[in-house]
């Protein structure tokens, strides 16, 4: 009787894809499926919609002085490298969504989102005291010139291992071109060819045998600082504090955000680095920066411009439109207006989902693929597609655990697992968004005034400050907490001790006044009282995140384990930020939607959802043609190889784009 009823759910599937996970992957590909003409249902373990990204509201409160409600983004804020290529950014136009150019890119695209070197530097240790824009630019090329050092150890570890060096062809490309546009991301800048070289060679010796990046980036950091000195460009081979502070601070934005360098691959840093003889040639001169003094002035100057800039703002902030084109092709853009639940509610639309019933098992048999819920339903479809988060499919939490009946390859279980967090509450990026009162004087005397700061860092390696205020949310600003501070503190307290953290550290920056000192710790309160609003999040502590995006996680892992995640196993496939390359958006809200729109494309063209006939709602033209046919027209030459014009066409409207019609011969 048991086979009977089995073979009698096979016969009339509940679908034709089952996608787990109602995030922006799951919903792209069930939006595009459905547009075409298959049955998608969509399975959330949540009571919500968007996953990780996830737009939630500050309510008005007129009594504590605020008058109007405003959205508050939980985890997705920016739109990353906007091209005609980015689905979102091109999404965005279609739906009149606003966006603003984030603070780094403004005047041209430099670091994009959060970049460290277009803040305001405060000296907690000092008063408050504004740290020299110059002491900043010496900071970052000398975290710069460790990072080449790094690239440097590592291709020298890989030559001594036998495995593949970069080529260096590209060696004497035009590198003094590259001081004004590069030099953000610690990847930038040059060096004359006529540099001195020290002759010093580095101790590999000393390593462990699989080093972290911490590990080579200490070492390469005691080098440089050793080579400097001998040189007599410093007057010590130590750091000083505040030079420590700043150095390790920006390393956490541009490497360590994530995830703490001590569990990430040297991998990750070197991979930015051109050529092992540019690497080391940089990497072993104790008179660097100095023997290319092109590379200073030009950073400086670019970073003034941009200060300038900022400054000529005056009494606005950027400008939040509707943009069709970006300012610079691979600007970032802050998401403006409704944030990033207008895309979700737009992909939502017209779409089959159950919600707050997580998927359990996974059984996937010569057949069909059978969901069991949480709640005892079973599902069955020919084939499934899993776009759950890397920590959810290793099952560190037994709230979210997916058992796959057979189990997944342990290659694919070991690279998902070195993307990951390695547990529940391990450091990954979080945010802490704060709201005041408009006559609050922190608000007027700080955030509001004519030429305020974007963003705002401190030498308190825990926190990053950017103004939402002049990005247009009213008595806003969000704190990043990156990765690589290791703040572990923060799984452990309450929310209201979190925020009264970030408030400490702003008010050890800001005193009663932006230019005098603090004479009480009455005034200081004062002039920056506690938000009445605020929200803090905690990526790594749900179930259904466990982190706040991928990351590279442990000395063996490399961009292959994102190659392996995205690999389909029989009738599963697997998507979402994790498993796509970086250059096509891994970590990103764009990777996640290509990957979505991907392998919905793969299923219709190449027939994998339908061992099944066309379900009887397929759409069929007036010339027989289904429009599941017609889902190749989604191909281009774009990423991932999509028509990203067309994908976005479809994911608007709901249905496929109209066909043109014959001409009349």
């Amino acid at each position: 009787m048991g086979t009977k009823s089995r073979e009698a759910d096979a016969a009339q599937p509940d679908a034709d894809v089952l996608i787990i996970g109602a995030g922006l992957a799951g919903l792209t590909a069930a939006r595009i499926l459905t547009a075409f003409g298959s049955r998608a249902l969509v399975v959330e373990a949540r009571d919500r919609l968007g996953g990780r990204a996830s737009t939630g509201e500050f309510p008005a409160a007129p009594e504590l002085g605020i008058p109007e409600a405003s959205p508050v983004e939980e985890g997705c804020n920016y739109l990353h490298g906007c091209s005609s290529e980015h689905p979102l950014f091109v999404m965005a136009h279609r739906l009149g969504l606003p966006t603003a150019v984030a603070a780094g890119d403004i005047g041209c695209q430099y670091g994009g989102w959060e970049s460290s070197e277009v803040a305001e530097w405060r000296d907690p240790a000092a008063g408050g005291e504004i740290i020299p824009l110059e002491e900043m630019v010496d900071a970052v090329l000398l975290l710069q010139q460790v990072v080449y050092g790094v690239g440097s150890l590592t291709k020298e570890r890989q030559a001594s291992n036998g495995t593949a060096v970069d080529s260096d062809s590209s060696e004497n490309s035009d590198e003094e071109s590259e001081v004004e546009n590069e030099g953000a991301g610690c990847g930038g800048g040059g060096m004359s060819s006529s540099a001195p070289v020290c002759a010093t060679s580095s101790r590999l010796d000393e390593l462990p045998e699989e080093a972290s990046l911490e590990d080579l980036f200490e070492r390469a950091l005691a080098d440089v600082l050793e080579r400097r000195f001998r040189a007599g460009r410093r007057a010590s081979a130590s750091l000083e504090q505040r030079e420590r502070d700043l150095i390790y601070k920006i390393r956490g934005r541009h490497f360590g955000y994530v995830a703490p360098c001590r569990r990430m691959p040297p991998f990750t840093v070197s991979a930015s680095c051109r050529g092992k003889k540019r690497c080391t040639r940089i990497f072993m001169d104790g008179n660097w920066p100095h023997s290319d003094p092109a590379l200073v002035q030009g950073m400086l100057r670019l970073l003034r411009k941009k200060f300038s800039l900022i400054q000529d703002l005056g009494d606005h902030g950027p400008e939040g439109y509707v943009a069709d084109v970006p300012e610079d092709d691979g600007e970032d853009r802050l998401v403006l207006g409704g944030g990033f639940q207008t895309f979700i509610s737009a992909l939502s639309e017209g779409l089959t989902v159950i919600t707050g019933d997580p998927v359990r098992r996974v059984e996937s048999g010569a057949g069909d693929v059978a969901l069991r819920l949480a709640s005892g339903r079973v599902l069955r479809a020919p084939c499934a597609l899993v776009t759950v988060p890397s920590g959810v499919l290793v099952g560190l939490s037994k709230d979210s655990a997916i058992e796959f009946l057979p189990s997944l390859p342990a290659d694919k279980m070991e690279a998902i697992r070195r993307l990951s967090i390695s547990e529940i509450g391990a450091c990954t990026h979080e945010k802490v968004v704060l709201r005041w009162p408009l006559a609050t004087p922190f608000v007027t005397s700080v955030l509001d005034q004519p030429g305020a700061p974007l963003q705002i860092e401190t030498t308190d390696r825990r926190f990053h400050f950017l103004n939402l205020h002049k990005y247009g949310r009213a008595g806003q600003i969000l704190c990043h907490i990156w990765a690589d501070a290791e703040w572990k503190e923060h799984t452990l307290l309450s929310d209201e001790a979190v925020v009264a953290a970030v408030v400490d550290s702003l008010r050890a920056i800001y005193p009663k006044s932006p230019s005098h000192a603090v004479d009480s710790k009455d005034e200081a309160q004062d002039f920056l009282p506690f938000p009445v609003q605020w929200k803090v999040t905690r990526w790594a502590q749900d179930p259904f995140a466990l982190g706040a995006y991928s990351e590279l996680q442990g000395p063996g892992a490399s961009e292959v384990d994102r190659q392996v995640y995205a690999r389909p196993e029989g009738r599963l496939l697997f998507t979402g930020e994790g498993a796509v390359s970086g250059p096509v958006g891994a970590q990103c809200t764009h990777g996640a939607v290509l990957g979505g729109a991907a392998c919905a494309v793969a299923l219709l063209t190449a027939g994998s959802s339908s061992t099944a006939e066309p379900s009887a709602d397929a759409r069929t033209g007036t010339d027989g043609e289904t429009e599941k046919s017609r889902a190749s027209e989604l191909l281009g030459s774009g990423p991932l190889g999509l028509d990203v014009a067309a994908v976005v066409d479809v994911l608007v409207s709901g249905r496929p784009r109209p066909k043109r019609r014959r001409s009349a011969s």
